[in-house]
């Protein structure tokens, strides 16, 4: 093999741990950032969250789904990015069970919401344990 060819020669790309633990713990970040983006057609909704929530969160979710790619990829940028953009948008979820005029369902999907995320944290830190165990 020349090193020209060596240079053209296509790689795959990077996946973050290799395991499909940690793909799947940032797919579903990923669909929760969907989720968020989805949130602004309550914007304008007559019992829709304030604006002052929607608009972060909306942020939140084109963030995580920008890091997306990069993350399974490998980035630790990235992925920093993603773990960081849903640790924010559940804390902001909190908001609506201090809120008395939040409808019920509001407070039944933020509460799935937050135990998703952190199910998601779950595996990811599980993942990042056991390769260490492997390395070490």
């Amino acid at each position: 093999m020349n090193a020209s060819s060596a240079l053209s020669a296509p790689t795959a790309p990077r996946r973050l741990g290799g395991s499909a633990q940690a793909v799947t713990a940032i797919g579903v970040c990923a669909l929760l950032g969907l989720l968020d983006v989805a949130g602004t057609a309550g914007l304008f909704a007559d019992d829709g969250p304030p604006w002052w929530i929607v608009v972060p969160g909306t942020v939140l979710g084109l963030l995580t789904l920008a890091a997306t790619l990069p993350a399974l990829r490998g980035s630790r940028p990235a992925l920093l990015t993603v773990v960081g953009t849903r640790l924010v948008s559940a804390v902001m979820g909190f908001v609506v069970f201090f809120d008395e005029s939040a409808p019920h369902w509001a407070e039944v999907t933020v509460a799935v919401s937050i135990a998703v995320t952190m199910t998601a944290f779950a595996l990811l830190v599980a993942d990042g344990t056991g390769t260490r165990r492997e390395r070490g």
